[in-house]
């Protein structure tokens, strides 16, 4: 299983993939900022616990790679290969 190998490897961080991807012209962007890290949510003591960690795992190694309708089967090949190639 392909995801059983990755989790053996070392992790990198998502802004670290997101600027060799760039770099690559691979429009990445991160998952998302989670909620509980938000100075606003703080402010509004919405969160009454302070450990989420699968969100905060998510925001550190999540990212979005590129997925419209459009892409060609040959981005989406060149996307795939880069992204295999950096892990």
């Amino acid at each position: 299983m392909v995801f059983g190998n990755l989790k053996k490897k070392k992790k990198i961080l998502a802004s670290k993939i997101i600027k060799i991807l760039n770099k690559h012209g691979i429009g990445a962007r991160p998952f998302f900022w989670p909620m509980h890290d938000q100075n606003i949510f703080n402010k509004l003591k919405i969160f009454s616990k302070k450990n989420y960690p699968n969100s905060s795992y998510l925001g550190k190694y999540g990212f979005y790679i590129p997925s419209y309708l459009k892409l060609k089967n040959s981005q989406m090949n060149y996307i795939i290969s880069t992204i295999n190639r950096l892990i």
